[in-house]
């Protein structure tokens, strides 16, 4: 069995593939410049075919009458988990068409020999219109079980209407409670009463089922009359979430306790996966309708060379997966047989999918190296995201060489949902909010940027709401603290998953008050609190527990917000922000990033090569740090403040011990230093180090061990006996400061493979041609 995955369900597919231990085919979807769609399937097909996709838009439609196209001539089994155009199944005024007709009937030739599997259709009249064996699957009982691990009190399951009660039914009967569904009344011509038909809600929890969340007005509506009538909390389970404009918003400040929703769509409340149904029922069909012995092939991590129309690399998904067994704990291997397509007509603009969380686009492959010259640091990712998010909260400026990456550029876009006007050129340009940031229509995507996540919650604290998500490392990390404090200080904050981890809601807004704040975590949460509290309507004190670490980071905003005209006291370990204050930022340089500095430094300290590195001007950086651990190691270092000029000559290297508390993102270059230094290097007091892009302390562990380091991970550090290192292939964990550092080995060891290189963009975009200007023999396969 050959699965192929829809643009729009390409997570889905993935997810039945490994439930069925099946092959997921790589497929390539392309727009061309005039809007026209295309389609190829580059995997092998065999004569038991699976497409599954959802047409939410005409595209996607389109993009699955191409593949049914491609597949001519054989059996195909085809999910439509989300069946577009499912709520026009009547024609109500004349000369309309019955669009779900016309749909099913575009369809039928392709599945002469076939079948259809939908999920909870719409209206299940639909099905006759199909000329196959066609099925419905129930998500219900997927959904029903998810609510009931949720602690509910006396719960009542509630249908929106009296046509949706078979779903509602189907619900309470797996949580053995009561149910109901709303009955309208209208009040006048413009006001209208909803209020279950019999069932009383007060007191108890309450679960909305429906089939589909389009625009959220009417569940809006329902949920705000049924916290009126008494329910303790409500909650709405759905399995379409097509959630149009700010519908996500619009259900959250009604006052919804959760929204869950399954992955027929892929959306941030999609956190019920339908692929255990799908894989069921495809099984079944095959059990029942073929005698054919299948071929069972472990689904493992996969790796995509491929190239947008800019030249850049692009993403990827569904290449042949490595054939060989791997344990569940084991790393995806960087097979070199895997799929490497040809570069695509420039032409064209060209969209790769990924899946799995292993978007595998570059492999950058080091060799031994001797480095000479002069190179720029590129400009702070820390200070670039604090300046764009003050100048935006104030009047308006500009910002002069800010770094744009991935990671800042996530923070602009995050600054233009609060209402900011921002043009970038050479410089930013900002036209800013005056204090008055405006409610994001849609939920806020930090992509990959920590940073965004953590200031932009707070910031949202500042209005009446926002829903905020990112990737899966996003997704991954912790913000306890912050939501504790967003809540110690008047607004509310959440995690969907109540997991303290992305996505995250914030509703309501701060007034001021007291907080405690855990300083073992991240500093940022201290950041984001600070940024936001001068506009909160009262006076803000915020207490550190604990030794705050990465403290630098937080003098850095203070200093910013100094510059900005904001008002604070702060000691130690207790900070007083008075509200009611103005932004007045109106412009601000952004200096050399020092931690992307350490790079090139130990690079030429590592290799006994000279360079210079401009533009890392005195600043509030402890990553400056690296210029005292390298000259406490042996290597020669001179600064020339004024000029902002870094001449590091490399040598015979000692090892050392650093305390990590105030600089974590030099751990990889540490690590990397200790590896080849003489005699014990030793990382402490980086615990914190471990709640980054991946847990550092374990990817440095594992990965230099791979290149034969002598290397110790401890609870709060890494302990290294220097020695030399060999080539190896190593897994950068889609960690930008991971990949970098383990170049910098590769540049000793040589012949080093290091996957996920593209994640260098995120702080340093230029890394790899820089270090080839150096000298660097670095090829990107």
């Amino acid at each position: 069995m050959v699965i192929i995955g829809g643009p729009a369900s390409q997570l889905l597919a993935g997810r039945v593939a490994a439930n069925l231990n099946e092959t997921l085919a790589l497929c390539d979807y392309r727009t061309f410049p005039d809007g026209e769609s295309y389609s190829q399937i580059q995997s092998e097909l065999d004569d038991d075919i699976v497409i599954i996709q959802s047409t939410p838009t005409d595209q996607d439609l389109v993009y699955l009458l191409q593949l049914l196209d491609i597949c001519q001539g054989r059996a195909v089994k085809l999910v439509m988990p989300y069946f577009g155009y499912a709520r026009q199944d009547k024609i109500f005024q004349p000369g309309e068409p019955m669009t779900a007709r016309a749909v099913a009937t575009a369809l039928n030739p392709f599945l002469k020999e076939g079948s259809v599997h939908l999920v909870n259709i719409h209206a299940p009249s639909i099905m006759i219109h199909f000329h196959c064996q066609a099925e419905n699957l129930d998500a219900t009982p997927l959904l029903a079980e998810r609510i009931g691990g949720m602690g509910l009190h006396d719960p009542v399951v509630i249908s929106p209407d009296k046509g949706a009660m078979n779903m509602a039914r189907t619900a309470a009967a797996a949580l053995s409670c009561d149910c109901d569904f709303l009955q309208k009344t209208r009040l006048s011509g413009t006001e209208v009463s909803m209020a279950p038909q019999e069932v009383a809600v007060a007191g108890r929890d309450v679960v909305i089922f429906d089939d589909m969340i389009a625009t959220g007005g009417t569940m809006a509506t329902a949920i705000t009359m049924l916290r009126r009538q008494g329910a303790k909390r409500v909650y709405l389970a759905a399995v379409h979430p097509v959630l149009t404009g700010s519908a996500v918003l619009r259900l959250y400040r009604s006052g919804v306790e959760a929204v869950l929703a399954t992955d027929t769509l892929d959306k941030a409340v999609s956190t019920v996966s339908v692929a255990p149904v799908i894989a069921r029922a495809l099984s079944e069909e095959c059990e029942h309708s073929s005698e054919k012995q299948k071929v069972y092939i472990r689904l493992v991590s996969y790796y995509v060379k491929c190239r947008r129309n800019n030249g850049s690399r692009g993403r990827g998904v569904g290449a042949p997966f490595c054939r060989q067994s791997m344990t569940e704990n084991e790393r995806p291997c960087p097979s070199r047989g895997c799929f490497s397509p040809s570069v695509l007509n420039s032409d064209v603009k060209t969209h790769f999918l990924y899946f799995l969380g292993h978007p595998l686009i570059m492999i950058a492959r080091v060799q031994r190296s001797h480095l000479s010259g002069e190179v720029f640091a590129p400009p702070s990712k820390s200070y670039t995201h604090r300046a764009v998010l003050i100048i935006s909260l104030g009047p308006g400026g500009s910002i002069k060489r800010p770094l744009l990456s991935a990671d800042t550029k996530a923070t602009i876009s995050a600054s233009q949902a609060f209402g900011a006007e921002i043009d970038i050129h050479q410089d930013v340009r900002i036209k800013g909010v005056a204090d008055q940031p405006k409610t994001p229509e849609d939920v806020i995507n930090v992509l990959n940027s920590g940073t965004t996540l953590r200031f932009c919650s707070a910031v949202a604290a500042l209005t009446d709401g926002a829903v905020l998500t990112g990737d899966a490392s996003i997704r991954s990390r912790p913000n306890g603290p912050l939501l504790s404090c967003l809540c110690d200080l008047g607004a509310q904050a959440f995690s969907i998953r109540n997991n303290d981890k992305a996505p995250l809601v914030v509703r309501g807004r701060m007034k001021g008050g007291k907080a405690r704040l855990n300083g073992g975590v991240s500093s940022q949460f201290l950041s984001a609190l600070l940024i936001a509290a001068p506009l909160a309507e009262e006076d803000s004190t915020i207490a550190i527990e604990g030794e705050l670490k990465s403290r630098p980071y937080a003098e850095m905003t203070m200093d910013m917000l100094a510059q900005a005209g904001i008002r604070m006291e702060a000691e130690a370990q207790e900070f007083i922000v008075p509200g009611g204050q103005s932004f007045s930022l109106k412009g601000y340089t952004i200096p050399g990033d020092f931690s992307s500095a350490s790079y090139p430094m130990a690079a030429a300290a590592l290799t006994g090569s000279g360079v210079t590195v401009k533009g890392v001007l005195p600043s509030r950086q402890g990553d400056s740090a690296i210029i005292e651990i390298l000259s406490r190691m042996g290597a020669e270092v001179s600064w020339n403040k004024e000029k902002g000029e870094l001449k590091v000559m490399g040598g015979e290297l000692e090892g050392v011990d650093v305390d990590a508390g105030r600089t974590p993102d030099l751990v990889p270059t540490i690590a990397v230093l200790g590896a080849l230094a003489r005699g014990r290097t030793t990382v402490f007091n980086a615990e914190h180090v471990r709640h980054k892009e991946t847990d550092r302390l374990h990817a440095m562990a594992v990965e230099l061990s791979r290149m034969g380091a002598e290397i110790r991970e401890r609870p709060d550090g890494l302990e290294i006996d220097g020695g030399k290192l060999h080539g190896a292939k190593v897994h950068g964990y889609h960690d930008h400061r991971i990949v970098m550092a383990l170049a910098v080995a590769g540049m000793v060891a040589g012949n080093t493979e290091i996957d996920t290189a593209e994640s260098v963009d995120v702080s340093y975009p230029g890394f790899f041609a820089q270090m080839k200007g150096l000298g660097a023999e670095v090829e990107i396969i």
